[in-house]
């Protein structure tokens, strides 16, 4: 654009799936190793990650402190350019067939944790949430009239960058947005940089968690299909409903179905080699059959089954209900997390 060559780097999930997407804005060195290990954390537990170039693929790895200084003040003293290539970021990422356009995040460390605020300062909806890791937040950019996305702002409780807390919430409140800020005791900017003196993992830890927990709630008010490919303890069965071209059955918004979905750790457990049998072309019919096994009709919470009682799937057969001991067992299977809600079930 603008004569200048920008490169991305693109993760993505194994789900065969229609997903969410994060696009992730670069701190103030560029796209590089940093923010490409965050792309892959972000695929391997469901989602398209985008890691955006702001600067140009000539300047990514190895930038000098002037260079670095240069391309991070270039973009803060000209925020019509910083949203014009995160536009080009947002816009690429809505044009990949995998990507559901309806649940975009963008988030951003340092230089990017700034960027996401004038993006979204901006009065776009096209993306639901945006994630400010450590962002420079000084001087609040000059807003459009409501601010749509949900705001999360996770910064050290040291580092000066945050700005004036009481000015932002104020902003955040005029113009009618959801938001949450937490800040983290004795911690300073750069935290989540593991290669940083001011990396602090248990700051990083819950702040990666806190935005994924937002992504759960906000993004994902998705399909069963997709609710199971974001939490990130289904990565089998999505690939098996995929093998069995279940996906767009358990995807229809008509429902409801719930769905007694086996773990990874589930899967594991049967004999080695199975489940590399079972997702062949060939198996495609007897797979589809044991995973409707697992599949009844309506909505069933917990609470609505009582000992005893069987339940027909929609394979026809029936499964029967323990309730004794404590523990919720459909057949001879345990319910470890019982009630997770989806849109279709």
């Amino acid at each position: 654009v603008d004569g200048t060559e920008l490169r991305g780097y693109l993760s993505l999930s194994n789900a065969n799936i229609s997903t969410p997407a994060v696009i992730i804005l670069p701190d103030w060195d560029g796209v590089n190793k940093y923010e490409k290990e965050r792309a892959t954390m972000l695929a391997e537990s469901g989602y398209t990650a985008f890691a955006a170039d702001i600067y140009g693929a000539d300047l990514q790895e190895n930038l000098t402190f002037d260079q670095k200084a240069q391309q991070a003040t270039l973009y803060r003293n000209d925020p019509a350019l910083y949203n014009q290539r995160i536009q080009l970021a947002v816009d690429y990422v809505k044009g990949l067939p995998q990507v559901d356009t309806d649940n975009i995040a963008l988030i951003g460390y340092c230089f990017g944790g700034t960027g996401v605020f004038e993006y979204a300062y901006t009065g776009v909806s096209d993306v639901k949430v945006v994630a400010s890791f450590h962002g420079g937040h000084q001087n609040l950019p000059r807003p459009m009239e409501n601010v749509v996305p949900y705001v999360l702002v996770l910064s050290g409780g040291i580092d000066d960058a945050h700005g004036n807390q009481t000015e932002m919430e104020i902003s955040l409140n005029d113009r009618e947005t959801q938001w949450e800020i937490t800040r983290y005791a004795e911690v300073n900017h750069g935290y989540t940089n593991w290669a940083s003196e001011a990396y602090n993992p248990t700051a990083d830890a819950r702040s990666w968690h806190s935005m994924m927990q937002s992504f759960s709630s906000l993004l994902v008010g998705s399909t069963i299909p997709q609710t199971a490919s974001a939490d990130g303890r289904f990565k089998t069965l999505v690939t098996a409903l995929s093998a069995a071209d279940l996906v767009g059955a358990l995807s229809k918004p008509e429902g409801p179905f719930t769905v007694f979905a086996p773990t990874d750790d589930a899967f594991e457990a049967l004999p080695a080699g199975l489940v590399d049998c079972l997702v062949k072309e060939e198996n495609k019919a007897i797979l589809s059959d044991i995973l409707l096994n697992h599949v009844v009709g309506g909505k069933v919470r917990s609470t609505d089954l009582s000992d005893g009682k069987n339940v027909t799937t929609l394979n026809g057969d029936d499964v029967t209900v323990d309730l004794s001991g404590g523990m919720v067992k459909i057949g001879s299977s345990t319910v470890i997390n019982p009630d997770v809600e989806a849109s279709n079930g």
